[in-house]
């Protein structure tokens, strides 16, 4: 299978590179600059041709897929340079992954593209890492013991000092994008204001839920008919309070994009990436309102990401796919949940101590 990495040189692409070459998976690699990439090809045995792209132009996104089988994106931020990419991989008959974190942009991918990738017998996951990827896991295994769900909402806190420099670009740009939920069995936009929890957890008392939307809303929306579905990230109350603050929204965010990709970024190294610790809480209720909770935690979660979608390739090699359109990325793993989460080194804990309580 030829397989394309979309963004190689990137604090993800080559953490993605790295687990590529350990599982001896040949791959191409494309990205705007070739400085770049003639230095990653150097490092990677693996690595077997370089070539430099645009993903605004149509003539080359159509390069890319006529030269594989499968597509890796991890060149984002997404919802303004990867619509064009996914209406060409919806009608090509191949596999695109990516590791997005937008839930508007998996959203309209559904909306737009579902039909023409079952068509053409292509599929498209997106949210191949550690949060979304973990998450719908991980609520396929509540779904396995609790059965029919009426809400899924999941709940995020980090212990990180530094992010990468795509999440701090992703987190730049939300301000430009809807903070989307599902509420009555349909898509809405979360207040931020109105939104907000009260959390008590095992680690502290007085923390605040605020919206973090994440693609597995729409996958909770897709697989489990949810009434209502949500994400969250816990903070302190003074983090949550300045958050808040931080509202005011001006020009465009394709030139705010290409104004950030000006500056220089640095991202964790790998001690400071082995010192990050998360804690994920997904809560689930049944058709009589009863609450199920799951703690899953973990450390990494970059490395996390790569070793996910260098496993989620793997699976694909090995079994084909009989899964075509858009797709959540849990569907690959049908059955064997528990198991992927233990290679990804998740502990999964029944957490009793979780309460939350509207604001």
């Amino acid at each position: 299978m030829k397989i394309a990495l979309i963004g190689a040189y990137g604090f993800t692409g080559t953490l993605i590179s790295e687990e590529l070459q350990k599982a001896n998976l040949e791959f191409s690699a494309y990205g705007r600059s070739i400085e770049k990439l003639v230095a990653l090809q150097s490092e990677y045995s693996v690595l077997k041709s370089i070539t430099a792209i645009d993903l605004r132009k149509r003539e080359d996104i159509q390069m890319i897929i006529a030269k594989s089988d499968l597509v890796i994106n991890c060149a984002g931020p997404f919802t303004e340079e990867s619509a064009l990419m996914l209406s060409e991989m919806a009608k090509s008959g191949k596999v695109y992954l990516d590791i997005t974190g937008e839930v508007g942009f998996v959203r309209a991918s559904k909306e737009r593209y579902h039909e023409s990738a079952q068509k053409h017998k292509s599929l498209i996951i997106h949210g191949c890492a550690f949060e979304s990827l973990i998450a719908d896991l991980g609520t396929a295994y509540l779904s396995a013991q609790v059965g029919a769900i009426k809400s899924i909402d999941t709940f995020y806190q980090f212990d990180q000092l530094r992010a990468s420099p795509g999440t701090k670009m992703t987190m730049k740009l939300s301000k430009y994008r809807d903070s989307l939920r599902v509420q009555n069995n349909a898509w809405g936009v979360s207040s931020f204001q109105d939104n907000q929890y009260q959390v008590t957890t095992h680690l502290n008392e007085n923390q605040v839920a605020i919206p973090y939307p994440l693609p597995e809303i729409a996958y909770n929306y897709w697989n489990h008919k949810v009434e209502s579905a949500g994400s969250y990230l816990v903070l302190g109350e003074k983090q949550a309070a300045r958050l808040g603050n931080n509202t005011e929204v001006e020009g465009d965010s394709l030139e705010t994009l290409d104004v950030i990709r000006l500056r220089k970024r640095k991202g964790p190294n790998a001690e400071e990436r082995a010192d990050q610790k998360s804690n994920l809480t997904i809560r689930v209720t049944d058709s009589n309102d009863r609450p199920y909770i799951l703690l899953m935690q973990s450390t990494d979660m970059y490395l996390i990401t790569a070793k996910a979608m260098v496993i989620s390739v793997q699976v694909i090699i090995q079994n084909g796919w009989n899964l075509y359109g858009v797709r959540s990325p849990a569907q690959l793993f049908k059955g064997r949940e528990e198991e992927v989460l233990a290679q990804l080194n998740v502990t999964l804990i029944k957490d009793s101590t979780f309460d939350i309580r509207r604001k």
